[in-house]
């Protein structure tokens, strides 16, 4: 099936997705094979010696590829770690997302009732699957201790998972019920961002997730956990704020420094949409993709034409 194809490019969600094409490719006729990894840390396995196993025939099946694309940069340096290789055929091109769906939001009031939010809520937003590691009890924590410091802070839920009821639970139990908002999936998200004043990812482990992309290019101040390649688009201080994993004081503290000064964070929010329009506008970076394939076609075919 590989056969008659200039450039094969595989977007790998593991390691180990698609390795018999890889060694396939070349013998196919394939000309250019590019990898997009988006999980770079080591393979876990069950077995004795797996996880070593399978990091072995990753490293063989890329001697077949021309170029191997990480989302960020945290994640290039990562991935050169733990699979090895040549540094300079791995390069991080990043995530990013559509600018222009972000630069006119739907109407605040609308969406904001569309959601179950009062116009004079203070709306601090949390995006994703509803699944241990994502942040969503911290969250809720720290919503109980600013309850006093900021009376009319919401927090908005948008995503399910088999944690739901527990959250829900949780939330009661901390006496914050009627302040968290369950949304469920949507999939209006500029409505979603339209409706909030601040975008809140607690996770424990990310990578660069959309939707702190998304939160920038809305131009929402962005609280966050230092985890993963979130340093290189949230800058402390300048378009949000991040903490350390598991310091709750730290979370609150960092919401109620962008949430009890609307000035503060409505700067912060232009400053994201700036970073955001800098390095993550998508038709920019799919750009980089044309032109790399370009630039490993012509290669190819000055090589054949030896």
């Amino acid at each position: 099936m590989l056969g008659g194809f200039d450039v094969l490019h595989v977007s790998k969600p593991d390691v180990r997705t698609c390795l018999p094409a890889l060694f396939a490719s070349r013998r196919a006729g394939v000309k250019v094979v590019v990898t997009t990894e988006h999980v770079v840390q080591r393979a876990a396995s069950r077995y004795p010696l797996g996880s070593a196993v399978v990091a072995a025939l990753v490293r063989r099946a890329n001697r077949s590829v021309d170029r191997i694309i990480t989302v960020s940069e945290m994640s290039r340096q990562a991935y050169v770690e733990n699979y090895g290789g040549d540094p300079a055929r791995v390069l991080a091109i990043r995530n990013g997302v559509d600018l222009d769906r972000f630069r006119a939001l739907p109407d605040r009031a609308a969406s904001r009732q569309s959601l179950g939010l009062r116009r004079e809520d203070i709306v601090t937003t949390v995006v994703g699957r509803l699944v241990p590691g994502k942040g969503h009890a911290a969250a809720i924590e720290s919503v109980s201790a600013l309850a006093g410091r900021v009376p009319r802070l919401r927090l908005l839920v948008v995503g399910d998972g088999p944690l739901a009821s527990d959250l829900a639970r949780l939330a009661a139990a901390m006496r914050v019920r009627d302040r968290v908002v369950f949304a469920g999936t949507r999939h209006d998200i500029d409505a979603v961002l339209s409706a909030s004043d601040l975008l809140l990812l607690a996770s424990e482990a990310e990578s660069l997730p959309f939707a702190v992309l998304e939160a920038m290019a809305a131009a929402l101040p962005v609280v966050a956990t230092a985890v993963g390649a979130l340093a290189e688009a949230v800058e402390d201080g300048v378009t949000g704020r991040l903490v350390p994993v598991g310091d709750p004081d730290a979370l609150a503290g960092a919401l109620a420094d962008v949430l009890t000064s609307p000035d503060r964070g409505a700067a912060m929010g232009i400053a994201g949409r700036a970073r955001a329009e800098a390095a993550f506008d998508a038709r920019s970076n799919h750009r980089r993709v044309a032109q790399l394939y370009d630039e490993l076609l012509e290669a190819a075919e000055a090589r054949h034409a030896r």
